[in-house]
């Protein structure tokens, strides 16, 4: 009997899958005194970290680098579950949900471009984000099934469902149908795996079934400590609990797993969990920044933009570098698109995937995207006109983003910001930045165009009564050149007449515009000579 139940357990610890040592390290990529607000894992396995001193990309437990929000701006990933890389105007928000509007929690909804913002008790504010933030509901205990205000968590499940903990229960719904459950219980942190979810208040923990029951797990003394604050499944089914100290619960075996001060993580205060691609927990806490817990054999390849691309050289003068740790060097670095190497340069912007090899065979996959330069926007807008066959219009440039300061140039040769001798037409503007990017911008010079005015001038008279010797010119101004000239004789064209009779002449002038006026003239001839005869003196006889 003994031999049979001693064969049973060596079969049983034969065939039980094998729990790989864990280490765990307290992260230098963020500052280690600042708390954590947030962090979270995206589908490309980027690492986000929200903190009291910003927002930050982590590539490993020693390298992290600040993500810059544009002034006046608050980014989602600052908020506990916060998971995109979005901000807002908090001037905009605060003229939504008002001055003293403290934000617990938010999430943006992809599928339907919506962004969901939880508050300490004004209840949940649903929004669309661009162009600017725009209201489109308030859920508050006063118009939903809610029961609370103060709003502690928010989730997406893989249905498109939004879970709402709060301090009594949490509503779950979608397309405006929602029910609340658990109204009696504090939720503090929902998470899932698969279609199956889980919640986690006033310190239990536990899945949700298919009839909305909610099933909590006995946890054996001293598996935690203190508080349970957050939860997360990794990508092998385990779950994650946060306390005073890490807790891993295997739903299959029901084994727990332990992680505090002995395996060196020694905060009290975890107050959010992730879980990465590889395997590892990121644990944010309140006192002492950020921990990774991840297998010690574990190898991580991280891909760094050692420059960005440039305009110089055509924009082909991007460099990466390749940071690999743990597993068992050497490495062997395949890239797709024939780079080679832990340090290729001469990149233009684009997307970069990168497959590491040790010598035991282990393979990680990384990728980055290196950046379009930063070029300039350039625009052009007219001041003034020009004059009918001047060069004396104006325009002026502008130009936004790049690199300060910028120089101009005019297709007239002018090379300040305001052109001031621009003729009548297109005109193209080219502005370079402080890092060689150009950018061009047209605008187009309208005439200034007087109204038109003609009179007729006789310059040339007639000598004799019954000639022909009368000339007259046309005086033409404002209007637009060509002009054409209609005379009321048709034998007369252009702006000059000879060889006139006497007589009324008249025409109309034409301008290229459209423009039209008519004047008139009489040229006149000198009376006939008549001859007359005196007697002097009378014939002699």
């Amino acid at each position: 009997m003994r031999r049979w139940f001693f064969l049973f357990l060596l079969f049983l610890v034969k065939t039980l899958p094998a729990q790989e040592e864990m280490e765990v390290i307290r992260c230098s990529a963020v500052d280690r005194q600042s708390p954590i607000s947030n962090v979270f894992v995206d589908e490309d396995n980027n690492k986000w970290v929200g903190n009291s001193k910003g927002v930050f990309r982590v590539y490993d437990a020693g390298l992290g680098a600040a993500v810059e929000t544009p002034t006046g701006e608050q980014a989602l990933f600052h908020f506990r579950d916060g998971n995109y890389d979005l901000s807002w105007s908090v001037e905009a928000l605060k003229a939504i949900a008002g001055e003293d509007v403290r934000i617990t929690t938010a999430i943006y909804d992809s599928r339907q471009s919506e962004l969901w913002v939880g508050t300490a008790d004004a209840g949940l504010y649903r929004l669309k984000t661009g162009p600017s933030l725009q209201l489109l509901e308030q859920l508050a205990t006063n118009n939903s099934k809610l029961k609370s205000n103060h709003i502690n968590t928010l989730f997406l499940d893989a249905r498109g469902r939004l879970w709402v903990g709060t301090e009594q229960g949490v509503l779950v719904g979608e397309g405006g149908r929602w029910k609340l459950l658990e109204k009696d219980f504090n939720i503090l942190g929902i998470t899932g795996k698969g279609l199956e979810i889980w919640l986690l208040g006033d310190g239990l923990v536990g899945r949700v079934d298919a009839r909305d029951t909610w099933l909590p797990i006995e946890i054996p003394s001293r598996r935690t400590e203190g508080p349970l604050r957050d939860i997360t499944f990794d990508d092998a089914g385990q779950l994650w609990i946060a306390s005073e100290v890490v807790t891993r619960y295997n739903p299959e075996t029901e084994a727990f797993t332990v992680f505090g001060p002995a395996q060196e993580f020694t905060s009290q205060f975890a107050v959010c969990l992730a879980a990465d691609r590889d395997g590892a927990i990121w644990v944010g806490t309140e006192d002492k920044g950020l921990y990774l817990i991840q297998k010690a054999s574990a190898m991580t390849v991280n891909i760094l933009i050692e420059k960005e691309p440039s305009c110089a050289g055509s924009g082909k003068n991007g460099a990466l570098k390749v940071k690999v740790s743990g597993g068992q060097p050497p490495y062997d670095f395949k890239w797709d698109g024939g780079l080679a190497g832990e340090n290729p340069k001469g990149l233009a912007p684009g997307s970069f995937t990168l497959t590491v090899s040790d010598s035991k065979g282990k393979t990680k996959i990384a990728r980055m995207d290196l950046p379009a330069p930063n070029s300039p926007q350039a625009a052009a807008a007219v001041i003034a006109p020009a004059s009918t066959g001047q060069a004396d219009g104006q325009a002026s440039a502008s130009a936004t983003g790049g690199t300060a300061p910028y120089s101009y140039a005019w297709d007239n040769g002018e090379t300040t910001a305001t052109a001031t001798k621009l003729a009548p037409g297109a005109h193209t503007l080219t502005i370079t930045d402080a890092a060689g990017c150009k950018a061009t911008a047209s605008v187009q010079l309208s005439e200034d165009i007087l109204p038109l005015t003609v009179s007729l001038r006789q310059t040339g008279e007639i000598q004799c009564a019954g000639g022909s010797g009368g000339s007259l010119e046309v005086e033409t101004r404002g209007g637009k050149g060509p002009y054409e000239y209609k005379w009321s004789d048709a034998r007369l064209n252009g702006a000059r007449a000879s060889g006139l009779k006497a007589g009324e002449y008249s025409l109309t002038v034409v301008d290229a515009t459209g423009q039209s006026q008519s004047a008139s003239l009489a040229v006149v001839e000198p009376l006939p000579i008549e001859p007359t005869a005196n007697v002097v003196a009378s014939a002699s006889t």
